[in-house]
C-alpha cells in the first residue's frame, strides 16, 4: 500500500535518512522510535510530500509521489491525514469546524457532514466539546479534535506525530488505541511516531528504531 524505496534526505549538511526502505500494508499500525534528531518527524513530512528526498521514490497504491507536480501532489495528500503534536487547531473556528474542515474543502453536503462528525465526535468522547472553542477545551480533547479531523476525510494513511507527547498517560492510552482501532476495523494504515516505551508496551505492536537503521 505504502511503498518506500531507498530514500535518501539530507537537511542542510546532515543526513538524516540513509537508503531508508518500508512497506506498510493495508491495515498496519507501526510505532517509529528513535532520539531527537533522528528523522522520526522528517520521514512523516516526506512521506507527506513536504521534504524532497534526494534519492529513492514513495508510492500509494503502487503511484509515486512527484512533488514538482501539484495535482499529483493533491490528489497523493488526500489519502493522508495528518496528527500533529501541537494540534493545529484553528482558534476562531469551533471544534465542529475545525472537523468539519477536510469534508467541507471535498464539497460534502451538511446534513452528510453533521452525521460523520456525531459518529467520530462519540467515539472519542469529545460531543459536548463540538460548539467550544480550542481554547475553552483541555489538551487531551484538542488532541481528539485533532484525530477527528485527520480521520474524518477517509484517509488511508494516518501519520500521527507525537499526537500523546503533551498527554498524561490515560489519555496517551485512549488515544493510542483509538487508533489501533480505526487501523484495525477501516484497514487504514498508521505511522505513528512515539518516544513513550510504556505505551508501546502497553498497545504492543510493531516498533521501527530509525537510529539504530540509521547506524546500521
Amino acid at each position: 500500500m505504502l511503498t518506500i524505496k531507498a530514500i535518501d534526505v539530507t537537511l542542510g549538511r546532515k543526513k538524516i535518512l540513509i537508503n531508508f526502505s518500508l512497506q506498510l500494508l493495508d491495515g498496519e499500525f507501526i510505532y517509529i522510535t528513535g532520539q531527537n534528531g533522528g528523522g522520526k518527524s522528517t520521514l512523516l513530512k516526506v512521506i507527506n510530500g513536504e521534504i524532497k528526498t534526494h534519492k529513492g521514490q514513495i508510492a500509494i497504491d503502487e503511484i509515486p509521489l512527484n512533488v514538482n507536480f501539484l495535482p499529483s501532489l493533491v490528489k497523493h495528500r488526500r489519502k493522508i491525514g495528518y496528527i500533529h503534536q501541537d494540534f493545529r487547531l484553528i482558534d476562531d473556528w469551533t471544534v465542529f469546524e475545525n472537523i468539519a474542515y477536510p469534508l467541507l474543502a471535498k464539497g460534502e453536503n451538511l446534513s452528510f457532514i453533521k452525521a460523520k462528525i456525531l459518529n467520530i465526535a462519540t467515539q472519542l468522547k469529545i460531543t459536548d466539546q463540538l460548539n467550544h472553542f480550542p481554547f475553552e477545551i483541555s489538551g487531551g480533547e484538542k488532541q481528539r479534535a485533532a484525530i477527528a479531523r485527520a480521520v474524518i476525510k477517509g484517509a488511508r494513511i494516518i501519520l500521527a506525530d507525537e499526537p500523546t507527547g503533551n498527554l498524561d498517560p490515560q489519555n496517551s492510552y485512549e488515544i493510542a488505541k483509538f487508533l489501533c482501532s480505526i487501523s484495525k476495523k477501516n484497514r487504514v494504515c498508521v505511522l505513528f511516531v512515539t518516544h513513550d516505551i510504556e505505551l508501546i508496551k502497553k498497545i504492543p505492536k510493531k516498533a521501527i528504531n530509525l537510529g539504530e537503521i540509521n547506524n546500521d
